[in-house]
């Protein structure tokens, strides 16, 4: 079981160094380019974009929030 506390630890540790900045350089990256779109052209690619950023975050959000579930009652962590 301490094994098993060891590497949730450890995965939780990769999450916050590997993803989260992963995810504000591409949330940068997105407004950088926004701030040269041209008014009524490129709003709708800007806007699919961003939908799509905020499906993957989701999609993560809820993997960590299984995660942090799974650790608490002891579970296994499924793939998703």
């Amino acid at each position: 079981m301490a094994d098993e506390s060891q590497a949730l630890d450890a995965a939780f540790e990769a999450i916050e160094e590997a993803i989260l900045p992963s995810l504000t350089a591409m949330l940068d990256t997105l407004l950088e380019a926004a701030s040269l779109a041209r008014p009524g052209i490129d709003a709708a690619t800007y806007a699919a974009e961003l939908k799509t950023l905020g499906c993957e975050i989701e999609s993560l959000r809820r993997q960590v929030e299984d995660a942090a579930a799974a650790r608490e009652t002891g579970q296994a962590i499924r793939a998703a």
